[in-house]
């Protein structure tokens, strides 16, 4: 049960608000979001997308997640392409929470 909180507590959306203050009143980070920050080529927005991203990761981890295992050399930008490959191969799953996507998306192609 404490797995299962402390995941519902890491994926839910921290407020971004005071580093992009563009994300200012969002009640869900979705995949459409998440992906329209990892390709907007401004360097703020993509910081963005690789912390949640790794964010998201880490939650795993610490939660227990023993579905996935990335490899330990693994940069954010690596995660990032991974996780930006999948939103675009799954366009019918992007209205989803961006959490669970990149869950997804490390599960297939790191799958342990």
């Amino acid at each position: 049960m404490y797995k299962v909180l402390l995941l519902t507590a890491l994926l839910v959306p921290v407020p971004l608000t005071s580093y992009a203050p563009e994300l200012e009143g969002l009640t869900q980070f979705t995949g459409n979001e998440l992906l329209e920050k990892c390709e907007s080529g401004n360097t703020a927005d993509i910081n963005v997308c690789r912390a949640y991203i790794v964010g998201a990761r880490d939650g795993g981890i610490i939660a227990g997640d023993k579905t996935f295992e990335t490899p330990s050399d693994s940069d954010a930008k690596q995660l990032a392409d991974v996780v930006v490959k999948y939103l675009k191969n799954n366009p019918e799953n992007r209205h989803l929470q961006a959490g669970i996507l990149v869950m997804k998306a490390l599960r297939k192609a790191f799958p342990k």
